[in-house]
């Protein structure tokens, strides 16, 4: 994994000690030796986890605000523009006032 990348050869170590202890617990040491000192297995794999970058963000995305944000086309965008095109836009603008839902939802939702 550390020569595709896709484990830092600075963790390979500890990942091989953690997999090694996970299949033979009775065979393996449960300190960690890093750079001379000796460290805990567990403690080594909490700050090892702890070091690892943020790959979910689940802070709120669809607030109130943005749900009623008005779409960036205007009507005089439209104005040589298919009757029936002119005409979902209208019925997109009114469902997605009406239900508070995203301009893009409410399109798909009034397409014909």
């Amino acid at each position: 994994m550390a020569k595709e990348g896709k484990l830092k050869p600075a963790d390979k170590a500890l990942v091989v000690q953690v997999l090694d202890f996970a299949e033979h617990p009775q065979h393996t040491t449960a300190d960690f030796g890093e750079a001379g000192s000796a460290k805990p297995l567990a403690q080594a794999m909490r700050d090892f986890l702890t070091a690892l970058p943020q790959v979910m963000d689940f802070a709120e995305m669809a607030t109130a605000d943005k749900a009623g944000a008005k779409p960036a086309a205007g009507l005089a965008d439209f104005a040589e523009a298919n009757p029936d095109a002119l005409s979902h836009h209208q019925r997109a603008l009114a469902l997605s006032k009406k239900e508070g839902i995203g301009y893009e939802e409410a399109a798909r939702l009034t397409v014909q």
